[in-house]
């Protein structure tokens, strides 16, 4: 079913918090959103502007009476409420609708900005009951409950806890508020922490709307999941959107004074279409190698596929790796995908050196052999092989296809990406940022990795400077759709997730 939720909460012009940042979240999260907009907030993401306009109650009533006469409301986020009659009058049309009901209790913004009278936040807390569960930052957390300083993670979920228990309802506590690397959520009722879902800390300033994005989009999976899977997909969801917010280049136009961005909640949708696009335009970017081409025949290679190539080196999965922010389930799925495929990949180079009689084919592929073993003895505890993923399948299959049917030197340009990109990668990054991802890092920066890498251009180049133009193209055309498909198998890790 998709849900139907309902934003009831303020402005934001500028796009990154508000409704505006609501129905954004729950379209990411699968529903269809609707908003009654409660106050007009001048904001950006330096903060708020100007005097903040509530609007008159009735006509707060008159938008959400239209809605229910209407539609079906399965869900309701609640933000902003500043006034005690405005409070009051959402707390009586609340009990009209059966609903997931998700307060954010918006009293103080990711600015710092306060956004809440003194006089609102005893009705506030008083409709916190009729929640389904409550969503505050640390700030507000202190303020709902009293308890004065949080200072902790601990102090944290025993006062939300505690309050629970008051309060009859659930808590999400958010530990980025707090200090240390720990960003993760944590669902609390009367009885405790019931789920968690990790996530390590951003350095960035882009968490303008954070609070609005994960409520929205919790509201939103609540309806069809249990609030363990909800908690996990709004958070790995909101996290991966402020990761990329930086991208977005929203903020600070008209000077450099610090700023806090907004997240993009429609990188993962964009990903997703990329990925499912059957023919994609290159990205136009632009990176010269590092390990040179060997020849005209290389260097056409790399031109032809340098779109590809720059965005696998600048992507998500690669960003986070190196800075050791990569959660570890992503960084599990990728390491048994990879080993899947070093045992395929294996084969592939084995073809290749049975038709050509060149060792140093098959030399590539006991090592690749080698490299899967260690991989689960290693990295992956020895646990059973997985499945290929259809990613996997696809890219492993079509290297296979041109190393057995096609010239060979269709095959050599089909399997002379995974060398080169990751030699590249292995001069462009450091392990000193990349936490317990600091060892495989290392490994890309092996001097004898990008030794062989070397040889493999130099045999390639010397295929091409005996191949007919139209295999040349043939293999121009297999080098590039390999460089499509090692982009693609970074991104699986973040797709594998339900959309």
């Amino acid at each position: 079913m998709i849900a139907r939720v309902l934003s009831i909460a303020g402005t934001d012009p500028s796009g990154g918090a508000g409704l505006h940042a609501d129905l954004k979240s729950i379209a990411a999260a699968g529903g269809y959103g609707m908003a009654a907009v409660t106050s007009i907030v001048s904001q950006n993401t330096h903060g708020v502007a100007a005097d903040i306009l509530h609007l008159d109650p009735r006509v707060v009533r008159d938008q959400l009476d239209a809605v229910a006469t209407d539609v079906k409301i399965d869900a309701v986020k609640l933000g902003m409420l500043g006034s005690v009659e405005l409070i009051e009058e959402v707390s009586d049309f609340l009990r009209t609708v059966d609903a997931v009901v998700v307060l954010d209790p918006v009293m103080v913004a990711s600015s710092g900005d306060a956004l809440l009278g003194d006089e609102a936040r005893a009705a506030l807390v008083a409709l916190c009951e009729q929640a389904t569960v409550v969503t505050p930052n640390i700030p507000e957390l202190e303020i709902l409950t009293g308890s004065g300083p949080i200072t902790s993670l601990t102090q944290a979920l025993e006062v939300a806890s505690h309050w629970a228990v008051h309060a009859g309802v659930s808590v999400v506590v958010k530990a980025g508020h707090l200090s240390g690397d720990d960003a993760g959520t944590y669902w609390v009722d009367a009885h405790g922490v019931q789920a968690r879902v990790p996530a390590r800390r951003l350095h960035t300033t882009n968490t303008h709307g954070t609070g609005c994005s994960l409520s929205s989009a919790l509201a939103t999976r609540l309806v069809n999941h249990s609030p363990a899977d909800a908690l996990r997909w709004a958070t790995e969801w909101v996290h991966e959107s402020i990761a990329a917010g930086a991208e977005l280049k929203v903020g600070t136009l008209l000077d450099d004074s610090p700023s806090h961005g907004p997240i993009d909640h429609g990188r993962r949708a964009r990903m997703l279409g990329i990925a499912g696009h059957q023919m994609p335009e290159q990205p136009a970017l632009n990176c010269e190698p590092l390990i040179s081409p060997a020849g005209p025949g290389t260097a056409a290679m790399w031109s032809a596929g340098e779109g590809w190539l720059a965005a696998s080196m600048d992507c998500e999965f690669v960003r986070t790796l190196a800075d050791g922010t990569l959660a570890p389930e992503d960084f599990t799925f990728y390491l048994a995908q990879d080993a899947a495929y070093l045992g395929e990949y294996s084969l592939a180079l084995r073809t290749l050196g049975e038709r050509t009689g060149d060792k140093h084919w098959l030399d590539c592929s006991a090592e690749a052999e080698r490299e899967c073993a260690e991989l689960h003895a290693r990295r992956l505890g020895g646990r059973d092989p997985v499945r290929l993923s259809r990613t996997n399948q696809a890219y492993t299959d079509f290297l296979l296809a041109r190393c057995h049917a096609d010239d060979p030197l269709v095959g050599m340009a089909a399997v002379l990406p995974c060398f080169w990109l990751y030699a590249e990668l292995g001069k462009r990054l450091t392990p000193e940022n990349a936490g317990e991802y600091a060892d495989w890092v290392s490994a890309y920066r092996d001097d004898s990795f990008a030794e062989v890498t070397g040889r493999t251009l130099e045999i390639v180049e010397r295929a091409w400077a005996g191949a007919e133009e139209s295999v040349r193209e043939a293999a121009t055309q297999a080098f590039v759709l390999a460089c499509r498909y090692e982009y693609d198998f970074w991104l699986q890790a973040f797709q594998r997730r339900e959309p």
